[in-house]
């Protein structure tokens, strides 16, 4: 009704710049937010659309519930006839709608507060219960964290508030209340890292803010034709697109967020290749194999402007004379492995951090944290993170063992334990011996190994067990456990539990409990690791039915396609099988391929040729097996376009018009040996081979097996 009510210079609604379209209303839940011009002639005209719908539908307008917001320029006579024409008394714009403010100015100060206030009075409410570190994890990254998302994803948040929350958060995570302070001992950029880097996958408020903007930028480049894309683009891009729009000077708060999203979003976007017309050869990003995703170099014989001009259009294939003008060999490699679509399509947007081309926040947030950790690397003139991630991460967080002694242990690696001897090396205690025994040294080897109680409590565990501790260096005894072959995998997990509940005893008669018992702190220790094990050994075991090779039924042919890729020299070949429903042989092919990105694009590769192949033996009807479920879901989806196999994507999506029947199909290993036998036999001097009725010597023994396959059950 709104839309149709007459002149459109009546209903109209309004309009933030004469680029951007005209919007009469927004609707939201229960919610219909009206716009209009502060005329009486246009009030007249609402006032009366109302009254229709009330009319036509018998649902009445509760007035008195209603508001009206005007502009800070409008008369008080207009506002009085415009209140007196629709009868809404109420003139009132609510501080926040949605959960977010409806009014920021340019400045921010205070307007977010209330995050930071819900995020203090969380933690402040679960530092008066005794909690321990996994659960304290859990509540920081499910609460306390999750707080501020919602109001991220639009606005930049100010950089002080973002440090008041991560205080918050780290205060709490180190045992720290408002009238206890503790040790904080690794700095919160450190403790952001990942897991399997050494910290504890906290969030970095500021990265994860930018993070959460980038999405919305996405949204503009992948949505154009939406309302919003429309009202920004008239508003601040009329004549150019968003990723090359500026910043003005009375840009609102918001599109200076979009925009501080946009930073990340242009470093990890990446163009896909179709004709190649819209790409600029020397400052896009579409090179995927290279780190910076452009041409490492430029020959002084180069000439090409855009990626159309290296690619010979009538066989889509990539031309290496002009590839050698113009790039180094290393680039022309990564270049090959670029396979161009058999039709001609569109260049696409993608981003280069997820398989299927689609913006993540998550992967926005590790380039950004890998970005960080690369700037500090260079400023102070330290290798790049060449150290990889310690096996000793990926051991301790997969160890069967309880939370709580998982961080214990992350803890003691980091030596982030209060020994006397830490405490005396940090200039906090000034004495280093053990109370407990007397020895001049008490670091956490002493407790765990070394002191009388230690002594003590591993007899008990001996009598209870049969197992003693291995013999392990003081310097890296914590890494020897988990990595080494120094015990076996259940004795891990019942030694980790036991070192942590030495360190438990010793803090507990640090304040003054002096009726810790060795017998029964190791009676409580087996049971603990005994309820471990009861709990993965009652979960019920996962048939797995291995199906052998199942013919198709009359009429349909069954396509079986699998793809060979050598990592070491990016090389690949592509086999297919295509059968009746007696298992008899129809056709078969292998491909070799030079240039190959990763096994994902040998397995498209298979499919995209298997196809191909069906489609010249005249099959109408057709299954298509393989044994690479992540390529068959992109295959059968209309969303994967921007994926790194987007090229092959766009064949098999016109392929699919030449079948009158098409399905994928996921099938295992074993059921897809005669196609897995034909990519092998693809090599350099075997680039191109095809069989039709009779099959080669390598595959008449796949054949007979499948025709007497049957199901197996492990």
């Amino acid at each position: 009704m709104l839309k149709n009510s007459g002149p459109n210079f009546i209903a109209r609604g309004l309009r933030v710049s004469r680029h951007a379209p005209w919007i009469s209303h927004l609707l939201f839940a229960d919610d219909c937010l009206i716009f209009s011009e502060a005329t009486d002639r246009s009030a007249q005209r609402v006032a009366s659309i109302l009254d229709d719908y009330n009319k036509a539908s018998g649902q009445l307008v509760n007035k008195q519930k209603s508001a009206i917001f005007f502009s800070p320029n409008t008369d008080d006579e207009v506002k009085g006839s415009i209140h007196s024409i629709l009868d809404i008394s109420m003139e009132a714009l609510g501080e926040r709608y949605l959960g977010l403010p409806t009014a920021v100015g340019r400045s921010m100060n205070g307007v977010f507060d209330y995050v930071g206030d819900r995020v203090r009075n969380s933690v402040n409410g679960w530092a008066e219960r005794q909690m321990s570190c996994a659960a304290r994890e859990v509540q920081l990254k499910s609460i306390a964290q999750a707080v501020p998302t919602y109001s991220m994803s639009c606005f930049k948040l100010p950089a002080k508030l973002c440090q008041r929350i991560t205080t918050y958060i780290s205060n709490y995570w180190w045992g720290s209340s408002l009238d206890n302070h503790r040790i904080h001992w690794l700095q919160w950029p450190k403790l952001t890292k990942a897991k399997g880097n050494g910290g504890m996958g906290f969030r970095e408020m500021k990265l994860f803010n930018q993070a959460l903007l980038g999405k919305q930028g996405w949204r503009l480049v992948t949505n154009p034709d939406s309302l919003c894309s429309k009202v920004l683009k008239g508003k601040y891009y009329p004549n150019s697109d968003f990723l090359s729009a500026t910043r003005r000077k009375r840009s609102t708060v918001t599109w200076r967020a979009i925009l501080h999203g946009r930073d990340i979003l242009s470093s990890g976007m990446i163009k896909r290749i179709g004709s190649g017309v819209s790409v600029d050869v020397w400052n896009d990003h579409w090179i995927p194999s290279n780190v910076s995703m452009k041409p490492i170099g430029r020959l002084d014989t180069a000439s090409a402007n855009t990626v159309a001009d290296l690619i010979k259009q009538r066989e889509r294939e990539w031309d290496v004379d002009k590839l050698k003008e113009n790039f180094t060999p290393l680039d022309i490699d990564g270049i090959l492995k670029i396979k161009l679509s058999n039709n001609l399509m569109e260049d696409i947007r993608a981003w280069a951090y997820e398989k299927n081309g689609v913006y993540s926040v998550r992967s926005a947030y590790r380039l950004l944290k890998d970005m960080q950790i690369a700037e500090k690397d260079y400023a102070e003139n330290s290798p790049a993170s060449s150290e990889g991630p310690g096996q000793w991460w990926k051991h301790l967080w997969k160890m069967k063992v309880p939370p709580k002694v998982r961080i214990f242990w992350w803890r003691a690696i980091h030596e982030f334990l209060p020994a006397k001897s830490i405490l005396s090396q940090r200039h906090i205690a000034k004495e280093s011996f053990c109370p407990d025994c007397g020895n001049e040294l008490e670091s956490i080897y002493h407790t765990m190994f070394e002191c009388t109680y230690a002594f003590r409590f591993w007899e008990c565990i001996k009598d209870l067990t049969s197992i003693k501790p291995p013999l392990l260096h003081p310097d890296t005894w914590a890494k020897d456990l988990l990595v080494g072959q120094v015990c076996k995998p259940d004795d891990k997990a019942l030694i980790a539990c036991c070192c942590w509940s030495l360190w438990t005893g010793r803090n507990s008669r640090r304040h003054g409990n002096e009726t810790w018992s060795p017998y029964k702190a190791a009676k409580f220790v087996t049971r603990m690791v005994d309820d471990v094990f009861q709990i993965h050994q009652n979960e019920p075991p996962k048939e797995k039915v291995i199906i052998g090779w199942r013919p198709p039924e009359v009429g349909y042919l069954k396509l079986n396609t699998d793809g060979a890729f050598y990592m070491m020299s990016s090389l690949g070949g592509t086999g297919a099988v295509l059968r009746n429903h007696e298992g008899t042989l129809v056709r078969a092919q292998a491909r070799w391929y030079d240039h190959m990105e990763d096994a994902s694009f040998a397995e498209a590769l298979a499919v995209r040729d298997g196809m191909i192949m069906a489609k010249e033996s005249g099959a109408n009807r057709i299954i298509v097996e393989s044994d690479c479920a992540v390529v068959l879901n992109m295959m059968a989806t209309q969303e994967r376009a921007r994926s790194a196999i987007s090229s092959i994507w766009h064949d098999v999506q016109e392929l699919n018009t030449c079948f009158l029947s098409l399905n994928f199909c996921y099938t295992n290993r074993k059921a897809n040996m005669a196609a897995h036998g034909c990519a092998k036999f693809a090599t350099p001097g075997n680039a191109a081979c095809n069989w039709e009725s009779v099959a080669p010597d390598f595959l008449k023994y796949a054949l007979t097996k499948d025709c007497n396959s049957n199901c197996e059950i492990i």
